[in-house]
């Protein structure tokens, strides 16, 4: 870049002079331009002291900060056996506190803390400047610890049972004007034949024991000489009008007989909940 004369104004000077060539006035000093260059990274992650002393970082285990027994050893008074750890984290690194009370650009911390190219680590009275690379905030984020699966308890067995089939409307078998059943509706039971003894009993015994005490016995047996069976079945009927089972005793020799599921009317004379069917 060409020198400019400040008195005047001339431009046009041989290379490396000091004067004006026209008015020899001493000329501006030349200008250097000055060349910013970025500084060089650290080889490897490091803590550095204010004296220049390096502390290489782990990128595979802790590095202990502590005045006994630790990988970075310092002597000041304030720093206890294990003051904090240095650890990888996030592409980068953190730093813990492990009790001693450790300030990271002056500020005390509490829970890791992520640490950025030239962050200080204050431990105790002695200082540490981080070179390396800057570590991700996410990763020290507490991930949600996924809840482990619950055993699957089969439950108990459902049978499905079909729906009951819808009841028979309780409608008369006709119209029986003045002469009504004394019951009508669906035979649910039938049982028989039983052999029942249609004569006088009774009657039959009073006379036995008279022959008996007449005779010494040898004619106790002819009252029951004339004993005549019959066969009897029982039937069980569901009233269509109240609901009620009534039971129906059938005797003789029917030429046949209601079937389970029948509907019949029944006539006779009820007694003790039983009839005779007619």
């Amino acid at each position: 870049m060409p020198l400019t004369c400040r008195n005047c104004g001339n431009t046009k000077h041989p290379p490396g002079a000091r004067a004006c060539a026209i008015c020899e006035s001493p000329l501006p000093a030349p200008v250097v331009p000055v060349i910013h260059r970025a500084a060089a990274p650290a080889p490897f992650p490091m803590l550095v002291t204010p004296f220049g002393r390096r502390y290489r970082l782990s990128d595979t285990t802790d590095t202990l900060i502590g005045s006994r027994g630790c990988a970075i050893t310092l002597t000041d008074p304030g720093v206890s056996a294990r003051h904090a750890r240095v650890f990888p984290s996030g592409g980068g690194f953190a730093v813990e506190d492990m009790g001693g009370g450790t300030k990271v650009n002056g500020k005390q911390i509490k829970v890791p803390y992520p640490l950025q190219p030239g962050d200080s680590i204050v431990v105790g009275r002695a200082s540490l400047v981080y070179q390396g690379p800057a570590a991700s905030a996410h990763a020290l984020q507490p991930q949600p610890t996924p809840s482990p699966p619950q055993p699957v308890v089969p439950g108990p067995r459902q049978v499905i049972m079909p729906p009951p089939p819808p009841p028979k409307p309780a409608v008369p078998l006709k119209n029986w004007g003045k002469k009504p059943p004394v019951t009508e509706g669906e035979v649910a039971l039938i049982d028989g034949p039983h052999m029942m003894d249609k004569s006088n009993t009774g009657r039959k015994l009073a006379a036995a024991t008279a022959l008996g005490l007449l005779t010494g016995g040898a004619l106790a047996f002819l009252p029951f000489m004339g004993r005549r069976e019959i066969s009897v079945w029982y039937l069980r009927v569901k009233d269509f009008h109240t609901g009620q089972n009534v039971s129906v005793l059938v005797g003789g020799q029917p030429s046949s007989l209601p079937q389970l599921g029948d509907v019949i009317a029944v006539w006779g004379k009820v007694q003790e909940g039983n009839m005779a069917l007619r």
